[in-house]
């Protein structure tokens, strides 16, 4: 059975516009619009989101009197659109929380609990509803993570009090069943890592998966090129055997140029995934949307926000790199190059007719980066019938660039229809059609590559 490279990848979100608190009927079917044509386009498996506890999902009624309407209404809908939850347990109702600390406009509790009884009481009540509705089979597919990011502000305790409520958070879970996939820490930065494997070894506790984030923008002491492969090469080692998954990754949280809505965001998405095969077993993507309510709604289209779709719907470059993506294969074709860029790479997979060409030209923007020619070798193929049956698709700065066409606009916070529709075309990828030689088996092509761009070549091929 044919699995793409792209099944190791979900799509993370926040939980309040999946379950519209507080917002309106429009903006919650914005969002649900937003998942469900990124999943069909990109076959997302995975989706995770903040704040399930949260007050205004309304699942503290009162001291264990529980309501999982709501609940129920976000993950009715995932498995509709053929998705599964990474259930982020987070943040603290509060009746059942020690302080009056909170996160983001939406006032997450971020405090432990006052009573360890009444959030086992939760937790088991709701994993045995999760049970009792979608099946035992169906609910042990999902991820239960267990808070987010403990040690970056979102969790007002320690360590060591982050570790009570992992051990009481999975006990809880295992009480229902055994088949729950707990995990964490869920920190940020790839940290805790080390710690939280020898905490549950010293205590009894089998995690079926460590979760963690990364950015490229986080502290590090990484060689800055390969940075996201030498952490999450150093993550695995640290996870001693433990499946170790992403749930929060993204080409930056913070820079001081703009990257999320830019050519750049697809480069970084393209490169990543040739360094980091056979690491991780699902790295998720900081956001679906730009219909996103940690700060509040900016109002315009293009401001640098994490999804990979404006919050008008339209996709940006990063969307069709990951669609690009879906169409590589599950073999790795050798493949060599001639050129002195050490900013490019380039990597090959295979089908059963056709062989897939990954090529990019990346690096982060703190470091120099020129336009590069370079020539691709695919060794050992023949091509089956003519170049006009051999397509690539291009992202750059002209090339599926709907930020640039905007800003030409004299970007409009609030585009017109035919804005909105010339906005699409311009995040339309084209087929273009493949010039190459063959000597032998060997196909070779050439491409000129500007900076922070992505080109996918799709050759009709015979294999030997």
């Amino acid at each position: 059975m044919r699995t793409s490279l792209l099944a190791v990848f979900c799509v993370t979100v926040a939980a309040a516009l999946a379950v519209a608190t507080g917002q309106s009927a429009a903006r919650f079917e914005d969002w649900r619009q937003a998942v469900r044509e990124s999943q069909s386009a990109l076959g997302w498996e995975y989706i995770r989101f903040h704040g399930v506890l949260n007050d205004d999902m309304s699942v503290v009624i009162a001291p264990n009197e529980y309501s999982f309407f709501n609940i129920d209404q976000v993950y009715d809908f995932l498995l509709s659109i053929n998705m599964r939850p990474i259930v982020e347990l987070s943040f603290m109702p509060t009746a059942y929380a020690s302080g009056n600390e909170t996160i983001f406009y939406y006032k997450g509790n971020i405090t432990p609990p006052k009573d360890y009884a009444q959030w086992d009481d939760l937790i088991t009540k709701l994993a045995q509803h999760l049970v009792d509705r979608y099946g035992l089979e169906e609910v042990s597919q999902w991820y239960f993570e267990v808070w987010n990011e403990p040690n970056c502000g979102f969790w007002s305790g320690n360590q060591t009090d982050y570790f009570t409520l992992l051990q009481h958070t999975y006990t809880a879970l295992k009480s229902v069943s055994p088949l729950i996939r707990v995990g964490g820490p869920a920190t940020c930065q790839s940290q805790w890592i080390a710690e939280t494997v020898a905490f549950c070894k010293q205590n009894g506790i089998q995690l079926d998966f460590i979760s963690t984030h990364e950015y490229p923008t986080d502290p590090t002491t990484y060689p800055v090129r390969d940075l996201m492969h030498d952490i999450f090469a150093a993550t695995k080692a640290a996870a001693g055997g433990i499946p170790v998954i992403y749930t929060e990754f993204n080409s930056g949280l913070f820079s001081d140029t703009p990257n999320h809505d830019l050519p750049y965001a697809a480069s970084f998405l393209v490169n990543m995934v040739a360094k980091t095969q056979g690491l991780v077993e699902i790295a998720s993507y900081w956001a679906v949307s730009d219909v996103f309510e940690e700060g509040g709604q900016d109002p315009t289209p293009f401001h640098d926000m994490y999804g990979i779709v404006t919050n008008i719907g339209v996709p940006k470059p990063a969307f069709h790199g990951l669609k690009l993506l879906r169409q590589a294969g599950t073999d790795r074709v050798a493949v060599s190059t001639v050129g002195d860029a050490n900013t490019t790479s380039v990597w090959a997979t295979r089908t059963d007719n056709e062989v897939q060409v990954f090529i990019t030209n990346f690096d982060y923007f703190e470091f120099p980066i020129q336009n590069y020619t370079v020539t691709v070798t695919v060794a050992g193929v023949a091509a089956k019938g003519s170049p006009v049956n051999s397509l690539y698709y291009l992202i750059d700065d002209t090339h599926v660039n709907p930020r640039a066409v905007w800003e030409a606009m004299g970007s409009p916070t609030y585009p017109t229809p035919a804005q909105i529709v010339a906005l699409h075309e311009a995040s339309t990828l084209h087929a273009q059609q493949l010039p190459y030689s063959v000597v032998g088996s060997d196909i070779t092509f050439t491409f000129n590559l500007v900076p922070y761009s992505t080109v996918a070549v799709f050759i009709p091929l015979q294999f030997y």
